[in-house]
């Protein structure tokens, strides 16, 4: 029972000193932050309340381009490059 005890007793101590203490990396999801604003085009947009207007025309043109490229499917060329 003592050695059973005195084992519980090692783990409890190393389980503890696992949890405890400062991250590793003091600036830790920094790089996550900056790619997110990189990515952002335009990063004041949710304080940004100007009007955003397409001509008709024009967004119609951008839908049918969009739903062109998105019919003909371009999985297969990706499958393809990762299998080789």
């Amino acid at each position: 029972m003592k050695k059973f005890s005195m084992i519980v007793l090692v783990m409890s101590v190393a389980g503890l000193a696992a949890c405890g203490g400062k991250p590793l990396i003091k600036d830790y999801g920094a790089t996550t932050h900056n790619n997110v604003g990189k990515q952002t085009i335009n990063q004041d947009a949710p304080a940004d309340d100007t009007e955003l207007t397409l001509d008709g025309a024009r967004a119609e043109n951008i839908i049918e381009r969009y739903r062109a490229e998105k019919a003909q499917g371009t999985d297969g060329g990706l499958i393809e490059t990762i299998n080789n």
